[in-house]
């Protein structure tokens, strides 16, 4: 029952694009430590996502998050439209895919980097399908839900 409560959750939130097998997968430590070595590379990372004004941004940890510790995160460009649409996954673990930039650092400089260019948005954690609305996606179409009319 677990399991495919995870993978409904996992299709109901659609990625940009498929996952590269090209794009390395690093961790927030390793961008926060060397920011420069990976300036203006595609990346894969993994964290605890946040989607409000001002504070777009991915975590290292829940705690992190629910403190603001933003030393601890890095920003995520996304347009308004698609951070109104994902704010049921604030708190949320994500692997993202994107381009990280070292010197652009959100919102009044606060965090570490920033992702931009955004080709995978994908929920990494097991919740219930219907925590996730039904129009949910990046270009806000309709998603079915697995065992679900939409």
């Amino acid at each position: 029952m677990i399991k495919f409560l995870y993978i409904s959750a996992i299709l109901a939130v659609l990625p940009v694009g498929a996952m590269n097998a090209q794009i390395p997968s690093t961790s927030i430590i390793e961008l926060i430590a060397n920011p420069k070595s990976f300036d203006g590379q595609k990346v894969r990372i993994q964290g605890v996502v946040n989607f409000e004004f001002e504070s777009n941004a991915i975590y290292l940890s829940k705690e992190h998050w629910q403190h603001s510790v933003t030393s601890c995160g890095i920003w995520i460009d996304v347009t308004p439209k698609m951070a109104e649409q994902k704010k049921w996954a604030n708190g949320k673990y994500f692997v993202i895919e994107g381009t990280f930039h070292a010197d652009e650092k959100g919102h009044m400089g606060l965090w570490r980097g920033s992702i931009s260019e955004i080709t995978m948005l994908l929920l990494h954690e097991i919740i219930k399908p219907s925590e996730i609305p039904k129009a949910d996606s990046i270009k806000g179409e309709s998603n079915s839900h697995s065992g679900q009319s939409s």
